[in-house]
């Protein structure tokens, strides 16, 4: 996506979560698809991989199974050059899922490639972590915990605790179960695109709104963006993209040929 672009669809959606999201009391997660961290994207990633803290789930189609192990004969004609190897056909449509909970600085740094799902539901209590009862004078007094956020740390240890986790798991692992990886994938996120809306059966549709209430997802099969809503926002939406036009923040159109 354009750098303009790329600011454009950041702009909006933080203007989602302060004008939709956030009153409805509603919190943000952040997806990446592992296929499209390549390039200068992976050297981004990898650049914040131990700030930003990602956790490996798996992202799946309605009803997709996984891809088939690579056989003896296969792995032969790829090492004996007769076959390539693809990765994108061989690999699973993982994905990485965030225990920092920094969303503007993932969306302005992740966004933009193909590859990001934002999803908004309600926060678990389970997942909230206590207070670590040490006062600030003696983290400044004591060397290690200066070398350590021990808040944070509690943050990310509390985050995998989050009911979203096995929730996905029972919604969308229907058919896995019998996986070898399936027991140890921490989350499944539903890789949707515009004709899943309209093509699978309500009681489908529906089950995706049990584990979110918003949906933004780069849909390269619909060459844009797609955004998914448990209720009508019709009007909200209007308003912030009226607020942004008269805040000159207008989307900037690419010429077709």
């Amino acid at each position: 996506m354009p750098q303009d672009q790329k600011q454009w669809l950041s702009a909006f959606a933080n203007r989602m979560i302060e004008q939709i999201t956030k009153p409805l009391g509603l919190r943000p997660e952040f997806f990446l698809q592992l296929k499209v961290v390549e390039g200068e994207l992976k050297k981004q990633f990898l650049g914040l991989a131990l700030e930003v803290k990602p956790i490996l789930g798996l992202a799946r189609r309605p009803g997709a199974s996984l891809p088939a192990p690579l056989t003896p004969e296969d792995v032969q004609a790829i090492a004996e050059g007769k076959r390539k190897f693809d990765f994108k056909q061989a690999v699973p449509d993982y994905c990485y899922w965030f225990l920092k909970k920094d969303h503007k600085r993932l969306q302005e740094v992740f966004s933009g490639y193909g590859g990001a799902t934002t999803i908004f539901t309600a926060p678990d209590p389970a997942a909230a972590p206590p207070k670590f009862p040490i006062s600030d004078t003696l983290r400044k007094k004591n060397a290690a915990l200066r070398m350590f956020d021990i808040d944070e740390l509690m943050a990310s240890t509390f985050a995998m605790r989050d009911a979203f986790l096995p929730k996905s798991k029972e919604l969308f692992g229907a058919g896995l179960e019998s996986e070898p990886s399936f027991k140890g994938i921490p989350f499944i996120l539903p890789l949707l695109m515009s004709s899943d809306f309209f093509n699978q059966p309500a009681e489908e549709v529906l089950k995706s709104f049990q584990l979110f209430d918003f949906y933004i997802s780069e849909s390269p099969a619909d060459k844009g963006v797609l955004l998914a809503a448990k209720n009508d926002i019709e009007q909200q939406l209007a308003e912030i993209i009226a607020g942004m036009n008269a805040d000159n923040l207008e989307y900037p159109e690419r010429n077709r040929r």
